[in-house]
């Protein structure tokens, strides 16, 4: 593991988090952002902003620690050829605990739509209210979060009864005390990857933390669609091994609990998608023709 320290933090209150892979092009943005909403908002903590990299080659590094730095900064990154989401959280809870934070921020690197109110709703409810996770809730067009739709929003819902709305939508809030407890707990190949998400999610809940939803308004960021092969694989890997592994939690559930909403009621316009219809009907039926054979096994007449 690479780490950059050029403020010498040693410890701090509130971190936030930004976890990377060829990010250069927009990680100064949301620096900005952070950077304006730690020093409106909460003056009186020692914040810091943590860049949690995969060694990106396209110079990523030097344009975060290069960005506004009001608020000190700091750069660790995984050793070459060491990718994953999954690994970038793992070495941004284990440096939280380190500096001995009481609530760490993770946003995403390709935001285009992140304010200082983010950073606002997303720390109050660890700071002020006692909560130990957040996640966000904002409009997103109905071509993006295809995984959340379809596969984690309902097993989430269905099996553990917890209406989470975005339970791997990048953004979220934690507490020291949660950040400790993922440590502890088994990381697995697709949690090192894109599982990350669902599986801080999933053990929040499993764990029985004190959970609650925070109004952002609108995502705006980098489509997620060239990506969603892989991360399907590892967001479902991890999503299935952990219910598996908890089966006697949720197998007599018979209720649904809604989950507490903070910030923002009235939601933004979704980000505008382009969609190409035809490629994706093509794709669909390519897909099931050469799977044919598993579905018939897999789904009833």
């Amino acid at each position: 593991m690479e780490k950059i320290n050029p403020y010498n933090v040693e410890s701090a209150d509130l971190i936030v988090g930004i976890p990377s892979y060829n990010e250069a092009d927009n990680i100064a943005n949301v620096v900005e952002k952070s950077n304006e909403g730690l020093r409106k908002y909460y003056p009186e903590f020692r914040s810091v902003i943590i860049n949690v990299d995969n060694n990106s080659p396209d110079d990523t590094r030097r344009v975060f620690l290069n960005s506004v730095n009001t608020v000190p900064k700091i750069y660790i990154s995984t050793p070459p050829g060491v990718k994953g989401k999954g690994n970038n959280f793992y070495n941004l809870f284990h440096t939280a605990v380190q500096l001995n934070a009481k609530a760490i921020i993770v946003v995403d690197a390709d935001l285009m739509s992140i304010t200082p109110e983010w950073i606002r709703d997303l720390a109050y409810p660890i700071l002020n209210e006692g909560y130990d996770f957040v996640t966000p809730l904002y409009s997103r067009n109905e071509y993006d979060g295809t995984i959340t739709n379809n596969i984690c929003y309902p097993l989430i819902y269905g099996l553990l009864g917890k209406d989470i709305r975005q339970p791997i939508g990048g953004d979220f809030a934690v507490s020291a005390r949660l950040a400790r407890y993922y440590l502890k707990q088994p990381w697995h190949k697709t949690t090192r990857q894109y599982g990350v998400d669902i599986f801080m999610t999933l053990h929040a809940l499993l764990g029985d933390f004190k959970v609650c939803q925070v109004g952002l308004g609108a995502k705006i960021h980098k489509p997620s669609a060239p990506k969603l092969g892989p991360m399907f694989t590892q967001v479902v890997g991890t999503l299935f091994e952990t219910l598996l592994a908890n089966k006697s939690r949720w197998e007599q559930l018979t209720t649904v609990q809604e989950i507490p909403l903070l910030g923002k009621r009235e939601l933004d316009k979704p980000q505008a998608l382009s969609i190409d219809y035809k490629s994706m009907k093509a794709t669909a039926r390519y897909e099931f023709n050469i799977n044919r054979e598993v579905l018939s096994r897999a789904l009833s007449p």
